[in-house]
């Protein structure tokens, strides 16, 4: 159809399961709660292209960030760079 959407949130697991599954990239940033961490990884897959656990909040470092979309298979640890 040609249209577009961009949404940010802080808590994915308050937004429907139909929603999430139209995005095609997800940038996720750390996530306190287990809950959201949880829900994302059950959307763009529990383990990371380097093995990492999504779930694990300790995986991330200051600055990176999980990266999913096209053409990646696997979440990618990705760092913004300041």
């Amino acid at each position: 159809l040609g249209k577009a959407f961009i949404a940010s949130v802080q808590a994915p697991s308050s937004i429907p399961l139909h929603t999430l599954r139209q995005a095609e990239w997800f940038y996720m940033f750390d996530m306190p709660f287990r809950e959201d961490r949880q829900r994302m990884s059950g959307i763009i897959g529990d383990v990371a292209e380097d093995g990492s656990k999504i779930v694990d909040r300790e995986a991330l470092g200051k600055f990176e960030f999980w990266f999913f979309g096209p053409p990646v298979r696997y979440p990618t640890r990705m760092i913004v760079e300041l």
